[in-house]
C-alpha cells in the first residue's frame, strides 16, 4: 500500500516496478502525481530489458494526462526535462549530461538514468506513465555488473537529496508537458540536438533484421533520428537499438 507523502507524490517502501503499480493503481492516480520507491526489484527498461536498481538509484514514474494521442518524439521531451532538472540543480564540470537517442541520460559515455514510457487508454485521450530512473548516489564500486553506468556523486560537485530531486524533475516535466501537448516536440528540437551525445559520430544501429550504419545528422521534431549513410544519403529512423557508436 502506497502512502501519500505530498498532495502529488505516493512513496512504496518497496515494489517491483513503479510503473507496473502505477498502471495498476491508474484509478486512484490524478494528472502531475508520481510513485516512488527506494527499493525497485523488478524495474523494466527499452526493448524488454530488466533496471537494475541498487541502493542510490532514484526510480519514480509519474501520471501525464493528455487530451488525445501521444506526440511522436514524447519520450525525448522528458528525457530533456529530466536533464534540465539534474542541470539546475548540479555543478557539473566539461561536458556535464546528454541525451542518447532515444530514452537515455549519458555522462562520460556512460549511462546515468533512462526513461520509460508507457501509455493507457483515458478519456477523452492518453495517459502516459513516465518512469525515470536516475543513478543519483549510487556506489558503483559495490556494483560491478553496472561498469557502464555513471552516478552523480562522480560527476556534481553537489548530489540534491531525493526530495528536492523529485520536486525539480516534477517542475520541468509539467513544463514540458505543457509544450509537448501544445506545440509537439519542435520547440525542443533545437535543445535536443545540443544536448545530443551522438549527434555527427558514426552509429550502427539495429532496426528490424537489418543493421544500418551512417553519421547521426539530428534529430528532427518527430523525434526521428536522422542518419547520413556511406552513399550521401540521409534516412530518419524511428525506433532501433543502437549498438555502437564512436
Amino acid at each position: 500500500m502506497g502512502s501519500e507523502i505530498r498532495d502529488w507524490l505516493w512513496e512504496l517502501a518497496e515494489c517491483p516496478s513503479t510503473n507496473t503499480w502505477a498502471k495498476e493503481n491508474s484509478a486512484r492516480l490524478k494528472h502531475g502525481q508520481a510513485v516512488f520507491t527506494p527499493q525497485q526489484t523488478a524495474g523494466r527498461g527499452q526493448w524488454g530489458r530488466a533496471w537494475l536498481a541498487p541502493a542510490g538509484v532514484l526510480t519514480v514514474s509519474f501520471v501525464l494526462d493528455l487530451p488525445g494521442a501521444i506526440c511522436p518524439g514524447f519520450t525525448l521531451g522528458v528525457g530533456l526535462a529530466v536533464l534540465y532538472a539534474v542541470e539546475a540543480l548540479c555543478a557539473f564540470g566539461p561536458g556535464g549530461v546528454g541525451i542518447k537517442w532515444p530514452n537515455d541520460l549519458y555522462a562520460d559515455d556512460r549511462k546515468l538514468g533512462g526513461i520509460l514510457c508507457e501509455t493507457l487508454p483515458s478519456k477523452p485521450g492518453t495517459r502516459v506513465i513516465v518512469g525515470i530512473g536516475l543513478n543519483r548516489a549510487v556506489d558503483l564500486a559495490q556494483a560491478p555488473h553496472l561498469s557502464q553506468a555513471i552516478s552523480l556523486q562522480q560527476i556534481s560537485e553537489t548530489v540534491p537529496d531525493q526530495g528536492e530531486l523529485l520536486e525539480q524533475i516534477r517542475v520541468y516535466l509539467l513544463q514540458a508537458w505543457g509544450v509537448l501537448i501544445h506545440q509537439g516536440l519542435t520547440p525542443l528540437v533545437p535543445d535536443l540536438n545540443r544536448y545530443h551525445i551522438l549527434q555527427g559520430k558514426q552509429i550502427s544501429i539495429q532496426r528490424d533484421q537489418e543493421i544500418v550504419k551512417g553519421i547521426v545528422t539530428g534529430i528532427n521534431s518527430k523525434g526521428q533520428l536522422e542518419l547520413r549513410l556511406a552513399a550521401g544519403e540521409t534516412i530518419t529512423i524511428a525506433q532501433g537499438q543502437i549498438t555502437e557508436w564512436c
